[in-house]
């Protein structure tokens, strides 16, 4: 659904048709900020592969690469080598100490993974030019323009409109 389509939805549930005391700007924060907690509660429900993404990352022999701007939670890391795909697992910070050396089965080749300061860090760090997939969920995007839209999937938008509905009549209540 489109934000202008839903900041109509929100003025006719809260009897607002005509009434600017609560602005459009207003209602359009009122729903992004009901967007962002429906879709955090969309991917704390397992519906995080619906929004999934993908980065691709070659490795160039150095250990952090920087995460795409819009990074929110990362579902799955694997690297190929030599055709194999391999699932990275990720690492915890007491862990990064032994893991820093080579492996000894294959020098240089990152066995694991840590989200660290809008990075993304393997261990041990790549020596060669390996392909790794990371996939990851989105954050939320900010709609900005009338013609902006949210998928919720199926209909769920409307615990947004409803949300913002609470905004605004809280508002004229105030």
């Amino acid at each position: 659904r489109t934000l202008g389509d839903m900041r109509s939805d929100v003025r006719l549930r809260a009897d607002l048709v005509g009434n600017q005391f609560v602005t459009d700007s207003e209602l359009n924060e009122y729903i992004n900020q009901s967007l962002a907690e429906l879709y955090d509660r969309l991917v704390g429900s397992r519906g995080q592969e619906y929004y999934a993404a993908e980065q691709v990352i070659t490795t160039t022999g150095v250990e952090a690469y920087a995460l795409p701007a819009t990074h929110y939670e990362t579902l799955y890391v694997e690297l190929e080598d030599g055709g194999t795909r391999f699932r990275l697992g990720s690492y915890s910070m007491h862990e990064r100490a032994s893991l820093i050396g080579s492996s000894a089965s294959n020098p240089g080749r990152p066995v694991a993974f840590r989200i660290l300061q809008g990075n993304i860090t393997f261990l041990p760090a790549p020596t060669a030019g390996y392909t790794i997939r990371h996939w990851y969920v989105p954050a939320c995007v900010r709609l900005t323009s009338d013609s902006d839209s949210f998928d919720g999937v199926d209909g769920w938008e409307e615990y947004a409109i409803w949300r913002a509905v609470a905004y605004a009549q809280q508002k004229e209540q105030l």
